[in-house]
């Protein structure tokens, strides 16, 4: 999987990690773990900022971080990896 710019994206946005987490809960309905907010902003497995990349994603959690981030999926997805994945 390639790595994912929500980090990045919020940072554009003035959000940290745990305002990130209360704006998702908030669409959600429901209170959204910070260690699954952590692996989306770290694009990583176990939610650290070093390791393995995050596999697999919820494109409806995707899609709720993107609208509490005010910005389009797009703009969370590395299209240049995404590129160079589907060459591989």
């Amino acid at each position: 999987m390639a790595r994912l710019k929500v980090q990045e994206a919020a940072r554009a946005r003035d959000v940290n990690l745990s305002e990130l987490q209360m704006r998702v809960s908030a669409r959600m309905g429901r209170v959204v773990p910070l260690g699954t907010i952590r692996r989306y902003w770290h694009s990583t497995k176990k939610g650290l900022a070093q390791g393995e990349p995050i596999e697999l994603v919820d494109v409806y959690l995707l899609g709720t971080i993107a609208r509490a981030l005010d910005v389009p999926v797009a703009d969370l997805l590395n299209e240049a990896e995404l590129g160079q994945m589907a060459a591989a």
